[in-house]
C-alpha cells in the first residue's frame, strides 16, 4: 500500500534498483557458469570424455523423424530402445526444450553420461566458418547464456564439470531432431556442462535422477526413475525392449 501513495519517482527508484540487482544477479550467474573449467582429458573406458560427448551428439543426430528420438521420449522407451551397442557407456538426454519424466533400467558396471546443458555448431548451421574458431566463436556465445545448471541423485546434488569436443565429423539424419534442411555429414564442434557416473557408483536398486539446465530461451527438465541392476548381461537390455 505504502507503494501507492509515494510520489512517483519514488517508484522509479524502486524499479531502478530491482533492475540493477536483476542485472547482478544475472552477471554473477555469467561469471560462476564461465568460471568452471573445461575438462577434456578425463578418461572413461580408455575414452576421453570429450570424445564421448562427441559420440553422444552423434547419437541424438543418427535419428530420423521427430518423435524418435530419445531427446523427446516422453517415458524412457527411446531411451532405453536405441542405446548404441555394445557400449559400456549408458547414454541419458535431457528433453528437447521440454519436460520430462522417464525411467530407465541401467546394468551397475556401465558408466553413465549424460548433459545437463549442452550445445553444438557444424559448418552446416554456418557456412560462412572457415576453420573450428568460427565454430568455437559461435557456440561459446551461446552456452555462456546459461541462467540454471544442476542435478541432484535421489536429492542430492551431482557435480557437473564443462566439457568441449574439437571438431569431429558427424552426419546428421535426415528429419533429426531440429525437423530442418540439416542434414548429411559434416563436422561440428561441441560445448556444456556433463555429468559422468562411474560404473557401480550408484547402488543397485532404484533411484530418482533429476536433471535442469535453462536459458532465456530455452529449457531442459527430466526426472529419471532410475533401476540400477546388478548384471550387465543382455537380458536387462532385452527384457526392457521386449516392453
Amino acid at each position: 500500500m505504502l507503494g501507492l501513495k509515494v510520489k512517483s519517482k519514488y517508484g522509479v527508484v524502486i524499479i531502478g534498483l530491482v533492475s540493477v540487482l536483476a542485472i547482478l544477479i544475472g552477471v554473477n550467474i555469467w561469471l560462476y557458469y564461465n568460471s568452471i573449467p573445461v575438462t577434456n582429458n578425463t578418461k572413461a573406458f580408455n575414452v576421453t570424455l570429450s570424445d564421448w560427448t562427441a559420440r553422444w551428439w552423434k547419437w541424438a543426430f543418427s535419428f530420423s523423424g521427430y518423435y524418435n528420438n530419445p531427446l523427446l521420449d516422453p517415458n524412457g522407451t527411446s531411451v532405453m530402445k536405441f542405446q548404441p551397442p555394445n557400449q559400456p557407456v549408458f547414454f541419458l538426454s535431457g528433453a528437447y526444450n521440454s519436460v520430462g519424466n522417464r525411467t530407465v533400467t541401467i546394468p551397475a558396471d556401465k558408466g553413465i553420461l549424460f548433459p545437463v546443458l549442452n550445445g553444438e555448431i557444424s559448418f552446416l548451421d554456418l557456412p560462412n566458418a572457415t576453420n573450428q574458431a568460427d565454430l568455437k566463436k559461435a557456440l561459446d556465445s551461446d552456452i555462456g547464456t546459461a541462467t540454471y545448471i544442476g542435478a541432484e541423485l535421489d536429492g542430492k546434488e551431482i557435480q557437473f564439470q564443462r566439457i568441449h569436443a574439437p571438431l569431429f565429423d558427424i552426419n546428421y539424419a535426415k528429419d533429426n531432431i531440429l525437423s530442418t534442411n540439416k542434414s548429411g555429414p559434416t563436422q561440428a564442434v561441441s560445448d556444456g556442462y556433463w555429468i559422468y557416473l562411474e560404473p557401480n557408483s550408484i547402488p543397485v536398486g532404484e533411484h530418482i535422477l533429476h536433471i535442469k539446465g535453462e536459458q532465456p530461451f530455452y529449457r531442459s527438465e527430466v526426472t529419471y526413475k532410475v533401476n540400477i541392476q546388478a548384471e550387465s548381461n543382455g537380458t536387462t537390455m532385452l527384457t526392457e525392449l521386449k516392453k
